[in-house]
Protein backbone atom coordinates (compact mmCIF):
# COMPACT_ATOMS: atom_id res chain seq x y z
CA UNK A 1 0.00 0.00 0.00
CA UNK A 2 1.26 3.54 -0.77
CA UNK A 3 0.44 6.99 0.63
CA UNK A 4 -1.71 8.77 -1.93
CA UNK A 5 -0.20 12.14 -0.77
CA UNK A 6 3.57 11.60 -0.65
CA UNK A 7 3.81 8.23 -2.44
CA UNK A 8 5.86 6.43 0.25
CA UNK A 9 5.25 2.71 0.74
CA UNK A 10 3.38 1.86 3.94
CA UNK A 11 2.62 -1.16 6.05
CA UNK A 12 -0.46 -3.08 5.00
CA UNK A 13 -2.41 -2.34 8.20
CA UNK A 14 -1.07 1.25 8.83
CA UNK A 15 -3.69 3.95 9.37
CA UNK A 16 -1.39 7.03 9.00
CA UNK A 17 1.65 7.73 6.75
CA UNK A 18 4.92 7.34 8.65
CA UNK A 19 6.49 10.06 6.47
CA UNK A 20 3.91 12.86 6.22
CA UNK A 21 1.22 11.75 8.71
CA UNK A 22 -1.56 11.68 6.08
CA UNK A 23 -4.48 9.47 6.95
CA UNK A 24 -4.33 6.33 4.83
CA UNK A 25 -7.22 4.49 3.12
CA UNK A 26 -6.75 0.71 3.06
CA UNK A 27 -7.02 -0.66 -0.59
CA UNK A 28 -8.77 -3.81 0.46
CA UNK A 29 -11.24 -1.87 2.53
CA UNK A 30 -11.71 0.64 -0.30
CA UNK A 31 -12.23 -2.13 -2.84
CA UNK A 32 -14.80 -3.79 -0.64
CA UNK A 33 -16.46 -0.47 0.00
CA UNK A 34 -16.63 0.35 -3.72
CA UNK A 35 -17.89 -3.12 -4.53
CA UNK A 36 -20.56 -2.90 -1.88
CA UNK A 37 -21.46 0.56 -3.08
CA UNK A 38 -21.80 -0.64 -6.74
CA UNK A 39 -23.85 -3.63 -5.69
CA UNK A 40 -26.09 -1.38 -3.65
CA UNK A 41 -26.55 1.05 -6.58
CA UNK A 42 -27.18 -1.77 -9.13
CA UNK A 43 -29.71 -3.29 -6.75
CA UNK A 44 -31.55 0.03 -6.72
CA UNK A 45 -31.76 0.20 -10.60
CA UNK A 46 -35.15 -0.75 -12.06
CA UNK A 47 -35.57 -3.93 -14.07
CA UNK A 48 -36.40 -1.91 -17.20
CA UNK A 49 -33.21 0.12 -16.94
CA UNK A 50 -31.18 -3.02 -16.31
CA UNK A 51 -32.53 -4.44 -19.64
CA UNK A 52 -31.67 -1.21 -21.46
CA UNK A 53 -28.15 -1.21 -20.03
CA UNK A 54 -27.68 -4.84 -21.04
CA UNK A 55 -28.93 -4.09 -24.57
CA UNK A 56 -26.60 -1.11 -24.95
CA UNK A 57 -23.72 -3.23 -23.77
CA UNK A 58 -24.62 -6.01 -26.21
CA UNK A 59 -24.95 -3.57 -29.17
CA UNK A 60 -21.62 -1.99 -28.29
CA UNK A 61 -19.93 -5.38 -28.21
CA UNK A 62 -21.56 -6.43 -31.54
CA UNK A 63 -20.54 -3.12 -33.14
CA UNK A 64 -16.98 -3.69 -32.09
CA UNK A 65 -17.11 -7.20 -33.55
CA UNK A 66 -18.74 -6.05 -36.83
CA UNK A 67 -16.28 -3.18 -37.16
CA UNK A 68 -13.48 -5.61 -36.75
CA UNK A 69 -14.95 -7.90 -39.40
CA UNK A 70 -15.51 -5.01 -41.84
CA UNK A 71 -12.02 -3.70 -41.37
CA UNK A 72 -10.74 -7.11 -42.34
CA UNK A 73 -13.36 -7.75 -45.11
CA UNK A 74 -11.54 -8.01 -48.50
CA UNK A 75 -14.63 -6.85 -50.44
CA UNK A 76 -14.97 -3.79 -48.22
CA UNK A 77 -11.30 -2.99 -48.67
CA UNK A 78 -11.59 -3.21 -52.48
CA UNK A 79 -14.79 -1.18 -52.51
CA UNK A 80 -13.32 1.57 -50.34
CA UNK A 81 -10.09 1.66 -52.31
CA UNK A 82 -11.92 2.00 -55.64
CA UNK A 83 -14.14 4.76 -54.23
CA UNK A 84 -11.14 6.71 -52.90
CA UNK A 85 -9.22 6.17 -56.13
CA UNK A 86 -12.07 7.47 -58.30
CA UNK A 87 -13.00 10.38 -56.04
CA UNK A 88 -9.39 11.54 -55.75
CA UNK A 89 -8.51 10.70 -59.33
CA UNK A 90 -7.38 14.24 -60.13
CA UNK A 91 -4.57 13.69 -57.66
CA UNK A 92 -3.77 10.39 -59.34
CA UNK A 93 -3.41 8.28 -56.22
CA UNK A 94 -1.94 4.85 -57.24
CA UNK A 95 -1.71 3.83 -53.58
CA UNK A 96 -5.31 2.60 -53.69
CA UNK A 97 -4.54 0.31 -56.63
CA UNK A 98 -1.61 -1.08 -54.68
CA UNK A 99 -3.93 -1.79 -51.75
CA UNK A 100 -6.35 -3.61 -54.03
CA UNK A 101 -3.47 -5.66 -55.39
CA UNK A 102 -2.50 -6.66 -51.84
CA UNK A 103 -6.05 -7.84 -51.11
CA UNK A 104 -6.08 -9.98 -54.25
CA UNK A 105 -2.67 -11.39 -53.42
CA UNK A 106 -3.77 -12.27 -49.89
CA UNK A 107 -6.70 -14.26 -51.29
CA UNK A 108 -5.12 -15.59 -54.46
CA UNK A 109 -6.08 -19.15 -53.57
CA UNK A 110 -9.65 -18.37 -52.52
CA UNK A 111 -11.73 -18.53 -55.71
CA UNK A 112 -14.92 -17.61 -53.86
CA UNK A 113 -13.43 -14.36 -52.54
CA UNK A 114 -11.86 -13.54 -55.90
CA UNK A 115 -15.19 -13.94 -57.70
CA UNK A 116 -16.86 -11.74 -55.09
CA UNK A 117 -14.18 -9.10 -55.68
CA UNK A 118 -14.84 -9.40 -59.42
CA UNK A 119 -18.59 -8.78 -58.94
CA UNK A 120 -17.97 -5.90 -56.57
CA UNK A 121 -15.53 -4.25 -58.97
CA UNK A 122 -17.92 -4.78 -61.90
CA UNK A 123 -20.78 -3.11 -60.04
CA UNK A 124 -18.67 -0.10 -59.10
CA UNK A 125 -17.03 0.49 -62.48
CA UNK A 126 -20.35 -0.04 -64.25
CA UNK A 127 -21.86 2.76 -62.15
CA UNK A 128 -19.01 5.07 -63.21
CA UNK A 129 -19.92 4.51 -66.85
CA UNK A 130 -23.69 4.73 -66.36
CA UNK A 131 -23.42 7.84 -64.21
CA UNK A 132 -21.54 9.53 -67.05
CA UNK A 133 -24.78 9.45 -69.06
CA UNK A 134 -26.26 12.49 -67.39
CA UNK A 135 -26.73 16.14 -68.36
CA UNK A 136 -23.95 18.73 -68.23
CA UNK A 137 -23.93 22.51 -68.12
CA UNK A 138 -21.55 22.83 -71.07
CA UNK A 139 -19.13 21.00 -73.34
CA UNK A 140 -16.20 21.67 -71.03
CA UNK A 141 -17.78 19.94 -68.04
CA UNK A 142 -18.76 17.07 -70.34
CA UNK A 143 -15.17 16.62 -71.51
CA UNK A 144 -13.81 16.83 -67.94
CA UNK A 145 -16.19 14.12 -66.75
CA UNK A 146 -15.48 11.94 -69.79
CA UNK A 147 -11.71 12.14 -69.31
CA UNK A 148 -12.03 11.30 -65.63
CA UNK A 149 -14.05 8.10 -66.21
CA UNK A 150 -12.05 7.06 -69.27
CA UNK A 151 -8.63 7.67 -67.67
CA UNK A 152 -9.59 5.98 -64.40
CA UNK A 153 -10.70 2.87 -66.25
CA UNK A 154 -7.65 2.97 -68.47
CA UNK A 155 -5.22 3.25 -65.53
CA UNK A 156 -6.93 0.41 -63.63
CA UNK A 157 -6.89 -1.76 -66.75
CA UNK A 158 -3.22 -1.08 -67.44
CA UNK A 159 -2.15 -1.43 -63.78
CA UNK A 160 -3.78 -4.85 -63.42
CA UNK A 161 -3.02 -5.84 -67.02
CA UNK A 162 -6.60 -6.91 -67.74
CA UNK A 163 -6.89 -9.13 -64.64
CA UNK A 164 -10.28 -10.83 -64.78
CA UNK A 165 -10.97 -10.19 -61.08
CA UNK A 166 -10.62 -6.42 -61.51
CA UNK A 167 -11.19 -5.33 -65.12
CA UNK A 168 -10.83 -7.90 -67.89
CA UNK A 169 -10.16 -6.91 -71.52
CA UNK A 170 -13.67 -7.64 -72.80
CA UNK A 171 -15.38 -5.57 -70.10
CA UNK A 172 -12.87 -2.74 -70.49
CA UNK A 173 -13.48 -2.52 -74.25
CA UNK A 174 -17.24 -2.54 -73.72
CA UNK A 175 -16.92 0.30 -71.21
CA UNK A 176 -14.76 2.39 -73.54
CA UNK A 177 -17.13 1.82 -76.47
CA UNK A 178 -20.13 2.82 -74.36
CA UNK A 179 -18.33 5.90 -73.04
CA UNK A 180 -17.38 7.02 -76.55
CA UNK A 181 -20.98 6.56 -77.72
CA UNK A 182 -22.22 8.74 -74.88
CA UNK A 183 -19.48 11.31 -75.34
CA UNK A 184 -19.82 11.84 -79.10
CA UNK A 185 -23.60 11.84 -78.74
CA UNK A 186 -23.53 14.52 -76.05
CA UNK A 187 -20.89 16.48 -77.94
CA UNK A 188 -23.25 16.52 -80.96
CA UNK A 189 -26.05 17.72 -78.69
CA UNK A 190 -24.04 20.74 -77.51
CA UNK A 191 -23.07 21.59 -81.09
CA UNK A 192 -26.73 21.41 -82.07
CA UNK A 193 -27.59 23.77 -79.22
CA UNK A 194 -25.06 26.29 -80.50
CA UNK A 195 -26.45 26.16 -84.04
CA UNK A 196 -29.98 26.48 -82.69
CA UNK A 197 -28.96 29.62 -80.79
CA UNK A 198 -27.50 30.99 -84.04
CA UNK A 199 -30.82 30.22 -85.85
CA UNK A 200 -29.00 27.81 -88.17
CA UNK A 201 -31.77 25.24 -87.92
CA UNK A 202 -30.53 22.86 -90.59
CA UNK A 203 -27.14 22.32 -88.90
CA UNK A 204 -28.93 22.09 -85.56
CA UNK A 205 -31.07 19.33 -87.07
CA UNK A 206 -27.95 17.67 -88.53
CA UNK A 207 -26.25 17.36 -85.12
CA UNK A 208 -29.42 16.53 -83.22
CA UNK A 209 -29.71 13.49 -85.48
CA UNK A 210 -26.38 12.26 -84.11
CA UNK A 211 -27.72 12.05 -80.55
CA UNK A 212 -27.90 8.37 -79.64
CA UNK A 213 -31.15 6.77 -78.47
CA UNK A 214 -29.50 5.71 -75.20
CA UNK A 215 -28.40 9.28 -74.44
CA UNK A 216 -30.09 11.27 -71.67
CA UNK A 217 -30.44 14.11 -74.21
CA UNK A 218 -32.23 11.97 -76.80
CA UNK A 219 -35.77 13.07 -75.91
CA UNK A 220 -34.86 16.75 -76.28
CA UNK A 221 -33.10 16.07 -79.59
CA UNK A 222 -36.04 14.05 -80.88
CA UNK A 223 -38.49 16.84 -80.05
CA UNK A 224 -36.46 19.35 -82.07
CA UNK A 225 -36.13 16.95 -85.03
CA UNK A 226 -39.86 16.26 -85.04
CA UNK A 227 -40.71 19.96 -84.96
CA UNK A 228 -38.16 20.81 -87.65
CA UNK A 229 -39.41 18.14 -90.05
CA UNK A 230 -43.03 19.18 -89.52
CA UNK A 231 -42.09 22.72 -90.54
CA UNK A 232 -40.34 21.41 -93.66
CA UNK A 233 -43.39 19.37 -94.66
CA UNK A 234 -45.73 22.32 -94.02
CA UNK A 235 -43.57 24.47 -96.27
CA UNK A 236 -43.68 21.77 -98.98
CA UNK A 237 -47.44 21.47 -98.56
CA UNK A 238 -47.92 25.22 -99.09
CA UNK A 239 -45.79 25.25 -102.24
CA UNK A 240 -47.54 22.20 -103.69
CA UNK A 241 -51.00 23.62 -103.03
CA UNK A 242 -50.08 26.69 -105.07
CA UNK A 243 -50.00 24.35 -108.07
CA UNK A 244 -53.68 23.46 -107.67
CA UNK A 245 -55.10 26.01 -110.08
CA UNK A 246 -58.69 25.01 -109.40
CA UNK A 247 -61.80 27.14 -109.12
CA UNK A 248 -65.53 26.61 -109.30
CA UNK A 249 -65.42 26.76 -113.11
CA UNK A 250 -62.65 24.18 -113.49
CA UNK A 251 -63.52 21.07 -115.47
CA UNK A 252 -62.82 17.61 -114.11
CA UNK A 253 -60.02 17.21 -116.65
CA UNK A 254 -58.40 20.48 -115.47
CA UNK A 255 -58.69 19.36 -111.86
CA UNK A 256 -57.10 16.02 -112.69
CA UNK A 257 -54.18 17.71 -114.46
CA UNK A 258 -53.55 19.99 -111.45
CA UNK A 259 -53.59 17.11 -108.98
CA UNK A 260 -51.14 15.13 -111.10
CA UNK A 261 -48.79 18.14 -111.23
CA UNK A 262 -49.04 18.47 -107.45
CA UNK A 263 -48.19 14.79 -106.93
CA UNK A 264 -45.18 15.08 -109.22
CA UNK A 265 -44.03 18.18 -107.33
CA UNK A 266 -44.28 16.36 -104.00
CA UNK A 267 -42.23 13.49 -105.39
CA UNK A 268 -39.57 15.77 -106.88
CA UNK A 269 -39.19 17.70 -103.62
CA UNK A 270 -39.46 14.87 -101.09
CA UNK A 271 -35.78 15.42 -100.20
CA UNK A 272 -35.22 18.84 -98.65
CA UNK A 273 -31.85 19.91 -97.20
CA UNK A 274 -30.74 16.29 -97.46
CA UNK A 275 -33.76 15.24 -95.37
CA UNK A 276 -35.93 12.50 -96.84
CA UNK A 277 -39.36 13.85 -95.95
CA UNK A 278 -41.06 10.87 -97.58
CA UNK A 279 -40.29 8.81 -94.49
CA UNK A 280 -42.33 11.09 -92.25
CA UNK A 281 -45.98 10.53 -91.35
CA UNK A 282 -46.79 14.12 -92.33
CA UNK A 283 -45.43 13.70 -95.88
CA UNK A 284 -47.08 10.31 -96.32
CA UNK A 285 -50.43 11.78 -95.36
CA UNK A 286 -49.96 14.71 -97.76
CA UNK A 287 -48.96 12.36 -100.59
CA UNK A 288 -51.86 10.03 -99.81
CA UNK A 289 -54.41 12.85 -99.92
CA UNK A 290 -53.14 14.05 -103.30
CA UNK A 291 -53.15 10.53 -104.74
CA UNK A 292 -56.68 9.97 -103.45
CA UNK A 293 -57.76 13.13 -105.28
CA UNK A 294 -56.25 11.83 -108.54
CA UNK A 295 -57.93 8.44 -108.20
CA UNK A 296 -61.35 9.87 -107.35
CA UNK A 297 -61.36 12.41 -110.19
CA UNK A 298 -60.14 9.80 -112.70
CA UNK A 299 -62.88 7.39 -111.65
CA UNK A 300 -65.43 10.17 -111.84
CA UNK A 301 -64.45 11.06 -115.42
CA UNK A 302 -64.34 7.39 -116.43
CA UNK A 303 -67.76 6.82 -114.92
CA UNK A 304 -69.19 9.66 -117.01
CA UNK A 305 -67.97 7.86 -120.14
CA UNK A 306 -69.23 4.48 -118.93
CA UNK A 307 -72.71 5.88 -118.26
CA UNK A 308 -72.85 6.61 -121.99
CA UNK A 309 -71.48 3.15 -122.81
CA UNK A 310 -68.19 4.71 -123.89
CA UNK A 311 -66.10 2.06 -122.16
CA UNK A 312 -63.10 2.53 -124.39
CA UNK A 313 -62.94 6.23 -123.48
CA UNK A 314 -63.32 5.29 -119.80
CA UNK A 315 -60.42 2.86 -120.09
CA UNK A 316 -58.32 5.42 -121.95
CA UNK A 317 -58.62 8.07 -119.22
CA UNK A 318 -57.61 5.49 -116.60
CA UNK A 319 -54.64 4.40 -118.73
CA UNK A 320 -53.54 8.03 -119.15
CA UNK A 321 -53.63 8.64 -115.39
CA UNK A 322 -51.73 5.44 -114.62
CA UNK A 323 -49.08 6.30 -117.19
CA UNK A 324 -48.59 9.75 -115.62
CA UNK A 325 -48.07 8.51 -112.06
CA UNK A 326 -46.87 4.90 -112.33
CA UNK A 327 -43.22 5.92 -111.92
CA UNK A 328 -43.84 7.55 -108.53
CA UNK A 329 -46.38 5.19 -106.97
CA UNK A 330 -46.51 1.48 -106.35
CA UNK A 331 -48.92 -0.90 -108.03
CA UNK A 332 -50.70 -1.33 -104.71
CA UNK A 333 -51.36 2.42 -104.62
CA UNK A 334 -53.31 2.30 -107.88
CA UNK A 335 -55.09 -1.03 -107.40
CA UNK A 336 -58.39 0.82 -107.24
CA UNK A 337 -57.81 2.25 -110.72
CA UNK A 338 -56.63 -1.09 -112.07
CA UNK A 339 -59.74 -2.87 -110.79
CA UNK A 340 -61.99 -0.14 -112.20
CA UNK A 341 -60.28 -0.51 -115.57
CA UNK A 342 -60.74 -4.28 -115.49
CA UNK A 343 -64.42 -3.79 -114.73
CA UNK A 344 -64.82 -1.58 -117.81
CA UNK A 345 -62.82 -4.01 -119.92
CA UNK A 346 -65.29 -6.73 -119.00
CA UNK A 347 -68.04 -4.49 -120.34
CA UNK A 348 -66.27 -3.76 -123.59
CA UNK A 349 -68.01 -5.34 -126.59
CA UNK A 350 -66.20 -8.28 -128.16
CA UNK A 351 -66.25 -8.84 -131.88
CA UNK A 352 -68.24 -11.94 -132.71
CA UNK A 353 -65.50 -12.81 -135.16
CA UNK A 354 -63.11 -13.43 -132.25
CA UNK A 355 -65.25 -16.17 -130.76
CA UNK A 356 -64.74 -19.84 -131.50
CA UNK A 357 -66.21 -20.75 -134.89
CA UNK A 358 -67.82 -24.18 -134.76
CA UNK A 359 -68.82 -24.49 -138.45
CA UNK A 360 -69.49 -22.36 -141.51
CA UNK A 361 -70.62 -22.59 -145.12
CA UNK A 362 -70.51 -19.89 -147.81
CA UNK A 363 -69.73 -17.14 -145.25
CA UNK A 364 -66.60 -15.05 -145.16
CA UNK A 365 -65.39 -13.17 -142.07
CA UNK A 366 -62.99 -10.22 -142.15
CA UNK A 367 -61.30 -8.22 -139.36
CA UNK A 368 -60.06 -5.64 -141.84
CA UNK A 369 -61.70 -2.29 -142.43
CA UNK A 370 -64.08 -2.20 -145.39
CA UNK A 371 -66.01 0.57 -147.10
CA UNK A 372 -69.60 -0.41 -147.85
CA UNK A 373 -72.01 2.00 -149.47
CA UNK A 374 -69.50 4.79 -148.82
CA UNK A 375 -69.04 4.06 -145.06
CA UNK A 376 -66.06 2.45 -143.31
CA UNK A 377 -66.57 -0.47 -140.95
CA UNK A 378 -63.97 -2.23 -138.77
CA UNK A 379 -65.04 -5.85 -139.40
CA UNK A 380 -67.80 -7.80 -141.09
CA UNK A 381 -69.43 -11.08 -142.04
CA UNK A 382 -70.29 -11.30 -145.77
CA UNK A 383 -73.01 -13.56 -147.28
CA UNK A 384 -72.75 -14.27 -151.01
CA UNK A 385 -76.06 -14.19 -152.96
CA UNK A 386 -74.49 -16.58 -155.45
CA UNK A 387 -75.40 -19.34 -153.01
CA UNK A 388 -78.82 -20.42 -151.76
CA UNK A 389 -77.73 -20.80 -148.15
CA UNK A 390 -74.90 -19.29 -146.04
CA UNK A 391 -74.44 -20.60 -142.51
CA UNK A 392 -71.96 -19.84 -139.71
CA UNK A 393 -72.05 -21.11 -136.07
CA UNK A 394 -70.21 -19.63 -133.04
CA UNK A 395 -69.66 -20.88 -129.49
CA UNK A 396 -70.83 -18.15 -127.04
CA UNK A 397 -70.53 -20.47 -124.03
CA UNK A 398 -73.37 -18.60 -122.26
CA UNK A 399 -71.03 -15.68 -121.51
CA UNK A 400 -72.91 -12.77 -123.15
CA UNK A 401 -76.18 -10.93 -122.85
CA UNK A 402 -76.58 -9.00 -126.09
CA UNK A 403 -75.54 -9.01 -129.74
CA UNK A 404 -75.53 -5.74 -131.67
CA UNK A 405 -74.83 -5.46 -135.41
CA UNK A 406 -76.09 -3.87 -138.63
CA UNK A 407 -77.46 -5.72 -141.66
CA UNK A 408 -76.39 -4.03 -144.94
CA UNK A 409 -77.22 -4.84 -148.54
CA UNK A 410 -75.04 -3.54 -151.37
CA UNK A 411 -76.02 -3.04 -155.07
CA UNK A 412 -78.71 -5.72 -155.03
CA UNK A 413 -80.88 -6.15 -158.18
CA UNK A 414 -84.60 -5.27 -158.11
CA UNK A 415 -85.57 -8.94 -158.18
CA UNK A 416 -83.52 -9.78 -155.10
CA UNK A 417 -85.22 -11.49 -152.17
CA UNK A 418 -83.74 -13.15 -149.10
CA UNK A 419 -83.94 -13.58 -145.34
CA UNK A 420 -81.53 -13.53 -142.41
CA UNK A 421 -82.31 -15.85 -139.50
CA UNK A 422 -80.41 -16.07 -136.20
CA UNK A 423 -80.78 -19.09 -133.90
CA UNK A 424 -79.85 -19.50 -130.28
CA UNK A 425 -79.30 -23.16 -129.39
CA UNK A 426 -81.47 -24.13 -132.42
CA UNK A 427 -84.28 -21.74 -131.44
CA UNK A 428 -85.03 -18.84 -133.75
CA UNK A 429 -84.39 -15.56 -131.98
CA UNK A 430 -84.29 -13.16 -134.93
CA UNK A 431 -85.56 -13.01 -138.53
CA UNK A 432 -85.44 -10.30 -141.16
CA UNK A 433 -86.64 -10.30 -144.77
CA UNK A 434 -84.56 -8.47 -147.36
CA UNK A 435 -85.55 -7.26 -150.82
CA UNK A 436 -84.86 -4.45 -153.22
CA UNK A 437 -87.33 -2.20 -151.41
CA UNK A 438 -86.03 -2.82 -147.85
CA UNK A 439 -83.68 -0.38 -146.10
CA UNK A 440 -80.02 -0.64 -147.04
CA UNK A 441 -79.18 -0.65 -143.28
CA UNK A 442 -81.11 -2.53 -140.61
CA UNK A 443 -80.01 -2.23 -136.96
CA UNK A 444 -80.10 -5.52 -135.08
CA UNK A 445 -80.02 -5.92 -131.27
CA UNK A 446 -80.97 -9.31 -129.84
CA UNK A 447 -80.85 -11.04 -126.47
CA UNK A 448 -78.30 -13.86 -126.37
CA UNK A 449 -78.37 -14.37 -122.63
CA UNK A 450 -77.67 -17.98 -121.56
CA UNK A 451 -77.08 -19.06 -125.18
CA UNK A 452 -74.30 -21.53 -125.87
CA UNK A 453 -74.37 -21.81 -129.69
CA UNK A 454 -75.25 -18.96 -132.00
CA UNK A 455 -76.13 -19.79 -135.65
CA UNK A 456 -76.51 -17.15 -138.35
CA UNK A 457 -78.19 -18.23 -141.56
CA UNK A 458 -78.80 -16.30 -144.79
CA UNK A 459 -81.21 -17.76 -147.35
CA UNK A 460 -81.34 -16.46 -150.93
CA UNK A 461 -84.96 -16.52 -152.26
CA UNK A 462 -84.21 -15.14 -155.73
CA UNK A 463 -82.10 -15.86 -158.76
CA UNK A 464 -78.53 -16.51 -157.84
CA UNK A 465 -76.24 -13.59 -158.54
CA UNK A 466 -72.87 -12.33 -157.40
CA UNK A 467 -73.80 -9.73 -154.78
CA UNK A 468 -73.23 -9.57 -151.00
CA UNK A 469 -75.21 -9.07 -147.83
CA UNK A 470 -73.19 -7.93 -144.79
CA UNK A 471 -73.40 -8.04 -141.03
CA UNK A 472 -71.00 -5.24 -140.04
CA UNK A 473 -69.31 -4.83 -136.67
CA UNK A 474 -71.17 -7.66 -134.87
CA UNK A 475 -70.36 -7.09 -131.14
CA UNK A 476 -71.20 -9.15 -128.09
CA UNK A 477 -71.92 -7.47 -124.73
CA UNK A 478 -71.76 -8.95 -121.26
Amino acid sequence: MFCEKCGKKQEQDAKFCGNCGHKLVNDIVLEKSLKNNMQEKFANISKKNKIIMASVLLITMLSIIVLGVLLNNPLKKVEDSLARYYNLYEKNNPKELINIGKVIKEHKNDEKVLNSIKNTTLNITNKWVKNFNTEYKDEESLTTSYNKVKNALNDIYEYFNGLEYILDTKTYNEYITELKTYYYSKEAYFKALNYEDEKDLYNAYYYYQKVDESDSYYKKAKNFISSYIKDEVLNLKKKSEDLLKINENSSKEEMLTSYIEKLKYLDNHKVSNNIDLSETDEYKELFKECLAGIINITKDIANDFANNSKYEEAINIINTTIKNIESIVSEDDIQELIKTKENYQDKLPLSLLKKERLSYYGVESSNYKKIINGKEYNNNLSFNTNSEKNIIVYNLNKEYKNLKTTLIKENCPETFKGELIIYGDNTEIYKSSINSNSDNEIKIEIDVNNIKELKIEFNNKSVLNNHYIYLVEPYLYK
